[in-house]
């Protein structure tokens, strides 16, 4: 075990220790006889384990806690944090849990007989920074993001003949688009031909602007506007990441919330802190009415990070470059300005949460809120999309619920009541790998307690 030698302030000498080699030292087994699919428990994970998969290509082993544990837990920046997993480079990837008590200890409880309202307040929120929503915008696929650019909102025309086309093409030279294989006919019509362009105007084979319709409706259509040569692929894959950059990039209302919490509370501890990847992973299970080819009317995008949730299939692998969260383009996007994020339901699903089931026996439960007394609900928001309907309905975003359950609400959801508080926000580091620690065992009551730096 690589150990150093500190000098306390009444000069005694001490031993200073690896967090990563500390922990990995509990580790029960590999995790080949976990079911993903269902919640944790005494039969179905509790303790540290290592995935089996991992640990390929000269990276190094992840490992991860599961279940109702009470032995990763970390002092650091003055803040408790739960150790979630380690990293493919060794760093320890850790979740905000509140304020320690004066003794140092990292333990918060909620007497939901109380009858004071503030005092459950304030005892009840110590594992978040405060509530936010993800994002206040909702008519675009772009607001689903981290950070975003290039919105195409949606668009609606009433009922009516007109010309629909199978694709376009596009002349560079006059600015004009044209519909392939078009048909004057309803939409109604089209749709079952799979022709889902129409040019915006009268003509069918000179047009500036087309609309993509995607979903018809009693009253009309529903569509985005495409100009100079867009596409449904191309307008896709930019409201989905594809050409972000720092300098066209907007934020979104949660990324705005936890810069401004960091740069509060631990911009002097960010030398300490390793650029890891965190996962906003916009692809794609069902394109629905936003596929070329589709013949349904449905406008429903469903990602994939909600398709694993309700199969049990989780994944620490981010498929999409675009979506590699990080501070610099060595390993990532670059779109960071901070290294801090979110959970991933990916991560939840690792630790023990389960789709639409109940969980109390898991550390990321935090306890269920009484509704009367406090306010909201105790939702702690992610980093995984879960559906778009680009229909003006409220698109979704994966989050623990209130009973510790892996579920899906709106993305503007700013508490009950109008009372404009929203998601409970639970911010996400990752330390440096060779981190080294004073004192602890990792328990709520010793609590292992990190070197400043």
């Amino acid at each position: 075990t690589k150990v150093g030698i500190a000098k306390t302030m009444d000069g005694m000498l001490i031993e200073k220790q690896t967090l990563y080699n500390s922990v990995i030292a509990k580790v029960i087994s590999d995790d080949s006889s976990i079911n993903y699919a269902a919640k944790s428990s005494s039969t179905n994970g509790r303790g540290l384990y290592k995935i089996a998969s991992s640990g390929t290509n000269g990276t190094k082993p992840i490992y991860f806690y599961r279940g109702a544990v009470t032995d990763n837990n970390v002092v650091f920046a003055g803040y408790c944090w739960q150790i979630v997993r380690t990293t493919e480079t060794g760093g320890i990837k850790l979740v905000y849990n509140g304020k320690p008590t004066s003794e140092g200890y990292c333990t918060a409880s909620v007497d939901q007989d109380e009858t004071n309202t503030a005092t459950i307040k304030a005892t009840f929120f110590n594992e978040s920074i405060g509530q936010s929503p993800w994002n206040t915008s909702i008519n675009s696929l772009a607001y689903m993001g981290y950070t975003y650019h290039s919105a195409y909102t949606t668009n609606t025309t009433g009922v009516g003949t007109r010309y629909y086309g199978k694709n376009v093409t596009y002349d560079t030279a006059t600015g004009k688009y044209s519909l392939t294989s078009y048909s004057s006919q309803t939409y109604s019509n089209a749709l079952a031909a799979a022709r889902h362009y129409t040019c915006v105007g009268s003509s069918a084979t000179s047009c500036t602007q087309v609309r993509y319709v995607y979903r018809l409706h009693s009253d009309g259509d529903y569509s985005i506007v495409l100009s100079e040569g867009e596409t449904i692929e191309s307008a896709i894959a930019k409201m989905t990441g594809k050409g972000l950059t720092k300098d066209n990039q907007s934020n979104s209302s949660m990324k705005t919330f936890i810069d401004n919490w960091y740069e509060a509370n631990l911009l002097d501890y960010t030398s300490q802190l390793e650029d890891t990847v965190f996962c906003n992973d916009r692809t794609t299970y069902a394109l629905n009415g936003w596929s070329r080819t589709s013949t349904t009317a449905t406008a429903t995008i469903t990602f994939n990070a909600r398709n694993r949730v309700e199969n049990g299939t989780p994944t620490l692998t981010c498929s999409s470059d675009v979506d590699k969260y990080t501070t610099s383009t060595e390993n990532g996007n670059g779109l960071l300005d901070y290294p801090v994020g979110l959970l991933t339901s990916d991560e939840v699903m690792y630790a023990g949460g389960d789709y639409s089931s109940t969980n109390s026996d898991y550390y990321l439960y935090i306890g269920t809120s009484d509704y009367s007394k406090t306010g909201i609900l105790n939702n702690q928001l992610l980093f995984s999309p879960s559906t778009y309907y680009g229909t003006g309905t409220v698109p979704i975003y994966l989050y623990i619920g209130n009973g510790g359950e892996l579920s899906a609400y709106n993305i503007n959801f700013t508490g009950y009541n109008d009372d404009g508080n929203g998601y409970n926000v639970r911010p996400v580091i990752s330390l440096k790998p060779e981190t080294m620690y004073l004192d602890g065992d990792g328990s709520l009551y010793n609590p292992y307690v990190v070197i400043a730096s």
